[in-house]
């Protein structure tokens, strides 16, 4: 009996303990992470969609660099089969699927806020 409490505690951390890991998503966004040191600041932001498209834009608050930022989205964001585009100082752009995506530093002090923008491209 023991053996079988043990296991099934042992189990079960480890199953919370992957749960917890689990990437998190941005509400609003089909699977464009959350980064692991960003908190999203509710009040801001939009979600417009029309027959010609959408706009989704976001805002996080980031207790971290902006370059390990640009680092976790260009690597995870590529493998969710985004295309790399291009990246400066305070940008990251990607796109899919006739979808643009743009990552922007926007302010200089901490603590760092950033704006996620998906746009559909309207031709």
């Amino acid at each position: 009996m023991k053996k079988l409490t043990l296991f099934l505690m042992c189990f079960c951390f480890i199953v919370f303990n992957a749960m917890a890991n689990e990437a998190q998503f941005i509400e609003g966004f089909e699977d464009v992470p959350l980064y692991k040191n960003a908190k999203l600041i509710e009040e801001k932001g939009i979600n417009f969609d029309t027959v010609d498209g959408k706009i989704v834009e976001v805002y996080l608050e980031v207790a971290d660099s902006f370059e390990n930022l640009k680092t976790f989205y260009r690597e995870s964001l590529v493998e969710l089969g985004w295309q790399y585009l291009a990246e400066g100082r305070k940008y990251i752009k990607l796109s899919r699927e006739g979808e643009n995506i743009d990552i922007k530093k926007i302010n200089k002090i901490s603590p760092l806020i950033v704006r996620i923008t998906v746009k559909s491209d309207i031709e």
